[in-house]
């Protein structure tokens, strides 16, 4: 939808003004806006006011100077030479030059505002005598000679002319030199009133003097001193008075005639200011108030303030009154600040009913009514039913009076008007009136039980039909009154109220009703027919129906809360209208010559449906509220349209609407740069006042600009529109509304051209606005001279970049060469680890089948010769030395895998610790010939290390040391100064270390030049073992002075664990005491316990079969596949596996025997060359009962051998004697657990099968019978008809707890057919007869 500034074309002709108060009527109808400090006013004492040539209103007060655009109030201060001296900012009067600066009067002479710069300096002009202006300036004017006159209070008139500088005093002794008002009239005379006297004063022009022009009164009581002089458009003076009122004079006789005088003598006393605001009338501003006085007829009006009123004016001390080009009226008071009149008041009249009832209430207006003669009925929700007539102004009010015979209720919301011109009124719950309006008697009509009344108590619409049918609806439904029963029948129960009726011309009867939509009643076959808004099937805007409106055209409008539908004859259905307006409740549809008027929520709206355009109308407008009652309008005989609101109602008529013709000048008003206000400054951007400046200048940092601007119309400003185009930046216009500023942000550098454009409050734009062009400069480094410095330096570096390029190239070639060396020296490093590695693993091996004999010989003891165990000595510390380099190459593997070495801190003594590596060093030191010291500060030194590591560490470094030591090695300890770290040093006598090498022996696999041995990984380990530690090592040797080796390490770490015992870290691999002691050994009878062993090493399966022969059975396998097929055709007790073999490796080998029924049961034992926690995780995953590195002790093999079955055996030995544990509890693994609840389960479910035997039992659980044997006899050392009576036994002692059967009863339940033989049995498996049991449990 458009907002239209023509309503009508052709219709909109000037408006009549109308009285706001219908009692007294009088000739004009004023609705003020004010405008005090709360506003942004200096002071709400006004002296002058003033509109510039471009179009802004000027407050003069007596604390400073204002300016306003509409929507700001802006304060200019007028800088004083000494403000100690003066002390104030009174402003008296106002003029602007020429220049447009403006000529301000203050208390002490003349100031010049220049208000492009905001900078102000006093007239310093002088008479030829030497005398200034330096009083208080109360009026300026000009003549239409150019120059200025200005009077004073104390030194009388000055004459300035601006062109020559020229300043002449006249001095009025007459007046006591106290002038009040200049007034150069249409002759270009100059008249002045003042002084104390009737008298004026007139510029004797051929002498340059002023002669007195004494004013002649027929009565002397109005013989008064002249305040203030006007001559109006007719020519006539008229003259404002101390206290006798206003007077017209006549120019030639001086004589005078009063004016407004009441019938008591009275007067206006204290006239301040007269303007004529249109022909014949006259403003007059007094002690008194406003006074609106029509010349040519007498007719007049006094406005005062009133509390009763908000619109009404603020302060009764009138003093300036000044017409703006709009045609707006401002009025200056000496307590109330500004008071302004737009020029669109009095189109609408309005009217607070709380003057009829005068009682303060009645102000909300429900309904309107016309009689045949005119006169106006008016329901209110608080305050009873009105009369108004028009052509004398009577007024009746009708209220309830108890005990008389009146109105039944004060709420009344329907009027309407029968044959007999009998007023039907209905109420909210008093039910049916009918005043007789010759009579002033009422009838009622109430709902009673007699079948012929209401239907309810509350009425919310009345309708007379073309059949002279009246309709009465109420709160629930709809009534017909029946005039022979004088009693009503009820002719649709709706459970809703009906609050409109009409009648259209085909006869057809509608009903506007809240919440069931809309109603139409073919009245010639009594059918009815409902109009809803649906979701899916929009056909109204809302169920919630206010209004219902017939146009001249027979075209049917509704008015819903939702918004505005037509009802389309064709379609049967109704159209919907969306009107683009603050708020779409139409409370009301008053029809009028193509028009539509249209009462909301929020405002009322002139609505053409021809063209789809509106106007929009508030209390700005003149409105008594913006917020309507719904179906509260009428449409008089006269073409008057009323509309009822919450606070009292308005009435016009539609064709003397007039549109503001006014086209506004837009002014940019204001310029913010990051969210502050830019003031004029020589050194800022804006060297004078934004409204002003053509150009700006800004900077690249300021990138948020913000300008504010308006449209200089005040009749609503805030229904002036606007719209903007940054050229340069927006590509089209950007209409905006109401919205009256802009932010940009981030503007890239340039020059850009801000164009801005706005209407008044009826759309009538001003298409020209105004512009201002700005500059935002680029950073110093996007000027011109650095652009060609840029220009430069990308030449350069366009060349630069060549010559990068073939440098480059080259430079790619030897680097490409250098990493093809590297890569080939990195695939020999790890083909060298892989190699060691490799071999490390294929060494343990044999080297486990070295030392396994070797112990078993050294532990026969004294059978063995001396000259024998000197060799046995030999061939124990090499294979010991043996493993210690496998181990060596491990580690180093580890280490590189791992990317470094993991440790976990514990509290160590360190002094314990190298005692142990000194003395496992001592003998080869001494078969080397070489003396070995061992030097600590003290033995209770502690830190938090490695063990492991530590050991490894110094081990490597006595190793290295023995190699190169001619005779000496010293290992010494010592904590450093400050006690936070400690040092180990190893040092020799040996041949010394190069410089060049020092940095190089830390690497794998180098070796100096004095090589004597190894695989030159020793110190790389080392060097990764202190790196560890978060220590150092360093190195001091020179070639033939031995060498030492210092570690620093510190004694604290983060990461620490619990403290153990010296020589035990986590991870170790000691053998538990426990499995070391002696246990009594197995009885290798002939039916010994079978071992399977699966190696696919001949010698390991050869030894292992040795040493286990004389008490197992042993049957081998090379291979997992092999060991499976052995495992299904015998009945193995243990099962002993290497990890890497081929085809199927151990750790398969195991999931498979642990995932198989069959072997579940049996005991595993992992034999593998991997180290490390995470091989032992491994191993335990796959089921492993025991996880055991390879070199081994025969004696830890044994120990784990015998530990795992002796705990099989406590673990069945609970279960057999103890009645009340579950035999799950002797499952090592889930396979083992479900097989023997399986069991468990088929036993208890045949205790009184007589087939329940072995063979039954391995049927049951799809077994053989010997594997059944096997497997039962494996995993709890007792045959199957043993378990069977175990789970007997067990059953009935589960029985016995629950206290329910005696114990025969139970001994026939679990399968016993001899209650004494089942407790013989039972005393002889749990050491307690069945009632002891049952009693120790109770």
């Amino acid at each position: 939808m458009k907002k239209i500034a023509f309503v009508a074309p052709g219709l909109l002709l000037f408006f009549c003004l109308v009285s706001i108060n219908i009692l007294k009527a009088g000739p004009v109808s004023y609705r003020f806006r004010h405008f005090t400090v709360e506003q942004g006013i200096a002071s709400n004492t006004v002296r002058t006011l003033y509109q510039d040539s471009r179009g802004f209103i000027w407050f003069g007060t007596s604390e400073g100077l204002n300016c306003f655009d509409g929507r700001t109030i802006t304060r200019h201060k007028i800088i004083f030479p000494s403000k100690n001296e003066f002390g104030t900012d009174y402003i008296g009067a106002l003029l602007e030059d020429n220049t447009g600066n403006f000529l301000v009067g203050t208390e002490i002479g003349i100031y010049i505002y220049d208000v492009r710069r905001q900078t102000s300096k006093k007239l310093e002009a002088q008479t030829e005598d030497g005398t200034s202006i330096n009083s208080l300036v109360n009026n300026i004017v000009t003549d239409k000679d150019g120059n200025l006159w200005i009077s004073s209070e104390k030194q009388g008139v000055f004459r300035y002319n601006p062109g020559t500088g020229a300043l002449t005093l006249f001095s009025i002794d007459e007046f006591q030199n106290y002038i009040h008002t200049i007034l150069v009239d249409s002759e270009n005379n100059i008249w002045i009133s003042g002084g104390y006297e009737h008298k004026l004063a007139k510029l004797d022009k051929k002498n340059d003097v002023f002669a007195i022009f004494h004013l002649k009164s027929r009565d002397p009581r109005f013989a008064s001193r002249i305040l203030d002089i006007y001559q109006d458009a007719a020519g006539n003076f008229w003259c404002g008075t101390w206290d006798a009122g206003l007077q017209i004079m006549d120019t030639y006789s001086g004589e005078v005639k009063p004016f407004l005088i009441n019938p008591d003598g009275s007067r206006i006393m204290h006239i301040h200011s007269i303007r004529e605001i249109a022909p014949n009338q006259l403003l007059i501003g007094s002690d008194d108030g406003l006074t609106w006085f029509n010349s040519a007829t007498g007719e007049h009006a006094h406005y005062i303030p009133s509390e009763k009123d908000p619109a009404s004016l603020s302060n009764k001390f009138v003093y300036p009154i000044l017409l703006d080009r709009e045609g707006g009226i401002w009025i200056g008071t000496y307590y109330g600040g500004v008071n302004y009149v737009s020029p669109n008041n009095g189109q609408f009249e309005g009217t607070s009913c709380a003057e009829f009832t005068h009682s303060g209430s009645g102000n909300i207006i429900s309904r309107f009514c016309e009689d045949s003669l005119g006169n106006l009925w008016i329901g209110s929700d608080d305050g009873g039913l009105m009369y108004y007539s028009p052509h004398n102004g009577k007024v009746v009010h009708y209220m309830p009076r108890s005990g008389k015979n009146s109105l039944s209720y004060h709420n009344v919301h329907a009027l309407c008007f029968d044959d007999d011109d009998h007023l039907w009124i209905g109420t909210y719950s008093g039910g049916l009136n009918i005043l007789n309006t010759q009579t002033g008697n009422f009838r009622h009509y109430k709902r009673d039980d007699s079948g012929y009344s209401l239907d309810d108590n509350g009425i919310y619409s009345i309708f007379k039909d073309k059949d002279n049918n009246m309709w009465v609806g109420t709160m629930t439904g709809l009534n017909i009154y029946d005039r022979k029963t004088d009693g009503f029948s009820q002719v649709r129960e709706l459970n809703v109220m009906t609050v409109d009726i009409k009648q259209d011309t085909d006869g057809y009867i509608w009903f506007a009703t809240f919440g069931k939509g809309l109603l139409r009643y073919n009245p010639e076959n009594a059918e009815w027919k409902t109009y809803l808004a649906r979701p899916l099937d929009p056909r109204l805007m809302s169920n919630h129906v206010n209004s219902i409106c017939i146009d001249q055209h027979n075209q049917i409008w509704v008015g819903t809360e939702g918004g505005l539908c037509r009802y389309d004859k064709e379609k049967d259905s109704l159209l919907l209208y969306y009107l683009d307006i603050p708020n779409n409740n139409i409370q009301c549809i008053i029809s009028d010559n193509d028009l539509l008027w249209l009462t909301t929520s929020n405002g009322m709206v002139c609505y053409s449906p021809d063209n789809g355009t509106f106007k929009l109308f508030t209390t700005a407008d003149g409105l008594q509220s913006n917020y309507f009652i719904f179906n509260a309008g009428l449409k008089t005989s006269a073409g008057k349209i009323y509309f009822g609101s919450i606070n009292g109602f308005n009435s016009f008529y539609p064709y003397r609407i007039k549109p503001n013709v006014y086209m506004p000048p837009v002014m940019i008003t204001r310029l913010d740069i990051s969210n502050k206000e830019v003031n004029v400054s020589e050194d800022g951007p804006l060297k004078e006042t934004v409204s002003y400046c053509p150009d700006i200048d800004l900077t690249y940092k300021d990138n948020v600009v913000t300008i504010q601007y308006a449209a200089l119309s005040y009749c609503s400003p805030e229904q002036n529109m606007y719209a903007y185009k940054l050229e340069g930046f927006d590509k089209d216009w950007n209409y905006v509304g109401k919205q009256n500023r802009v932010t940009y942000t981030n503007l890239p550098a340039g020059d850009y051209v801000f164009h801005v454009k706005g209407s008044n409050n009826d759309g009538l734009w001003n298409e020209t606005g105004t512009t201002l062009n700005i500059t935002i400069h680029p950073p110093l480094y996007l000027t011109l001279p650095f652009k060609i410095l840029y220009y430069l330096l990308a030449l350069l570096t366009i060349l630069g970049t060549i010559r990068f390029f073939v440098n480059n190239a080259e430079k790619r070639h030897k680097e490409k060469i250098q990493m093809i060396n590297q890569e080939k020296e990195v695939e020999l490093h790890n083909a060298k680890i892989h190699f060691f590695t490799t071999i490390a693993h294929e060494i343990r091996t044999p080297v486990s089948l070295i030392l396994a004999p070797l112990e078993k010989i050294m532990s026969s003891g004294d059978s063995v010769p001396e000259s024998i165990k000197e060799n046995i000595n030999i061939i124990n510390r090499n294979s010991q030395r043996l493993l210690f380099l496998v181990n060596q190459l491990l580690d180093f593997r580890k280490i590189e895998q791992n990317g470094g070495m993991n440790v976990r801190f514990t509290s160590q003594n360190i002094y314990e610790l190298l005692i142990d590596v000194k003395e496992r060093f001592d003998p080869t030191m001494i078969q080397s010939g070489i003396n070995f010291v061992f030097n600590c500060s003290t033995t209770d030194l502690t830190a938090m290390v490695h063990y492991e590591s530590i050991i490894k560490l110094v081990s490597n470094l006595l190793t290295n040391a023995g190699k190169f030591a001619k005779s000496r090695v010293e290992l010494s300890c010592t904590v450093m100064p400050g006690g936070n770290d400690f040092r180990i040093c190893v040092s020799d006598d040996g041949c010394g270390i190069k410089d060049e090498e020092k940095e190089l022996i830390f690497k794998p696999f180098y070796q100096s030049q004095q090589h004597v041995g190894g695989t030159g990984i020793g110190l790389s380990i080392v060097h990764k073992i202190v790196q560890s530690h978060n220590g150092t090592i360093e190195v001091t040797s020179e070639p033939g002075g031995g060498s030492a080796f210092i570690v620093t390490l510190p004694l604290a770490q983060n990461g620490t664990e619990t403290k153990r015992p010296n020589g035990t870290q986590q991870g170790q691999d000691e053998l538990p005491q426990d499995i070391l002691s002696e246990v009594s050994q197995l009885d290798p009878g002939k039916n010994k316990p079978v071992m399977l062993i699966v190696d696919d090493n001949d010698q390991m399966l050869h030894f292992l079969a040795d040493n286990f022969s004389d008490d197992y059975g042993i049957l081998t396998a090379k291979d997992g596949h092999e060991a499976l097929e052995l495992l299904k055709n015998n009945s193995v007790s243990i099962v002993i596996s290497d990890w890497m073999m081929p085809n199927m490796d151990g750790a398969e080998l195991c999931k498979a025997v642990r995932n198989n029924k069959h072997t579940s049961h049996i005991p595993f034992i992992l034999l593998t060359a991997k180290t490390g926690n995470d091989a032992r995780i491994e191993s335990m995953n796959c089921g492993a009962d025991a996880h055991i590195e390879k070199p081994f002790s025969i004696r830890y093999l044994r120990a784990c051998i015998r530990n795992l079955r002796e705990l099989r055996n406590m673990l069945m030995h609970k279960y057999s004697k103890m009645p009340l544990v579950p035999i799950s509890s002797i499952a090592n693994n889930s396979c083992e657990e479900q097989f023997l609840n399986r069991m468990n389960e088929v036993i208890e479910q045949n205790f009184s099968n007589p087939e329940l035997s072995v063979d039954f039992l391995a049927r049951e659980l799809c077994v053989s019978r010997s594997g059944l044997f096997a497997k039962i006899k494996s995993l709890t050392e007792v045959t199957p008809n043993e378990l069977i009576q175990i789970v007997r036994l067990k059953k009935a002692a589960v029985l016995l707890l629950e206290n329910k059967y005696t114990v025969s009863e139970i001994s026939y339940m679990v399968g016993f057919n001899n209650p004494s033989y089942f407790a013989k049995c039972f005393q002889k498996q749990f050491g307690i007869n069945p009632g002891e049991f049952a009693r120790s449990q109770r």
